[in-house]
């Protein structure tokens, strides 16, 4: 009969009787299968690693991953529909897609759309990214920050949020407008030094930039029109357009900042 020891690293050491050489030492779970030399001047051996065990796991480590999706999904649909249905619309308006439950060209609102897409999937990544502990802990607050952002954005898209407010609230569409950009700076304006010493940062100011063309053109567009000459519909289409490109923008910038801040840490960790 043989003895097993479990190591400080987590390794599973199995010794034969007799105190011989190690015979095998697994992982628990499965994994790498090694064997080493016995005890030298009454030290723990070192494994070598000499094969892979390829004998198929039974952990259920998926499980959080199909139930947490799937309840999620389904306490939003109940969520929304109660929503719908308390304020008295028809339930139905909330399943189907617009342009089949109006009648309406498929291309109906298919730039808003593929934004509120992008918001989403832009701060699906960055948050992500956030919980990862392979990053400077700058970047994992900010990149979580970003993530509330991009979040906030996309409802704001999906459910006109800003234009509803602006209906209600003293000072209009303009007012809300000012006051969300004040809160887009408060919260992303902390680590910001650190973002303006990367080179990359240029990225990020294009993407402010187009922002900031969309929004002065929202707040005002009838006055724009005659400002410039111009049917109110080219000033809309101007703003779309810059609206939807600062979104793209400022995803291809998470993603950016999200592969550099790992490679950093990677860099730093490895002593380069």
């Amino acid at each position: 009969m043989g003895s097993a020891s479990t190591r400080s690293d987590g390794w599973v050491i199995t010794h034969p009787s007799g105190g011989g050489p190690l015979v095998t030492g697994r992982r628990p779970g499965g994994g790498l299968r090694v064997d080493g030399g016995g005890p030298r001047d009454g030290m723990q051996p070192v494994p070598t690693v000499v094969s892979e065990d390829r004998r198929p796991r039974h952990r259920r480590d998926w499980l959080p991953w199909l139930l947490v999706p799937l309840a999620a999904s389904l306490a939003g649909c109940a969520a929304l529909l109660t929503l719908v249905t308390v304020r008295g619309g028809d339930p139905l308006e909330a399943l189907l897609d617009p342009a089949y439950s109006t009648g309406a060209s498929p291309w109906l609102g298919v730039l808003s759309h593929a934004g509120v897409l992008v918001w989403t999937v832009a701060a699906a990544a960055a948050w992500t990214a956030s919980t990862e502990p392979d990053r400077p802990d700058w970047a994992r607050s900010w990149l979580a920050r970003a993530a509330v952002v991009s979040g906030v954005a996309a409802l704001d898209d999906l459910f006109l949020v800003h234009e509803q407010l602006g209906a209600l609230l003293p000072g209009g569409e303009r007012a809300v407008l000012a006051s969300a950009g004040l809160a887009v700076l408060a919260v992303l304006t902390p680590g910001a030094a650190r973002l303006a010493q990367r080179p990359d940062v240029v990225v990020l100011a294009v993407a402010a930039v187009l922002f900031l063309t969309s929004v002065v053109l929202d707040a005002a567009e009838g006055a724009w029109s005659r400002l410039l000459g111009t049917p109110p519909e080219t000033v809309m289409l101007v703003e779309e357009v810059a609206g939807f490109a600062g979104v793209t923008v400022w995803a291809g910038y998470l993603g950016r900042l999200v592969s550099a801040t790992r490679r950093d840490q990677s860099r730093r960790g490895a002593g380069v």
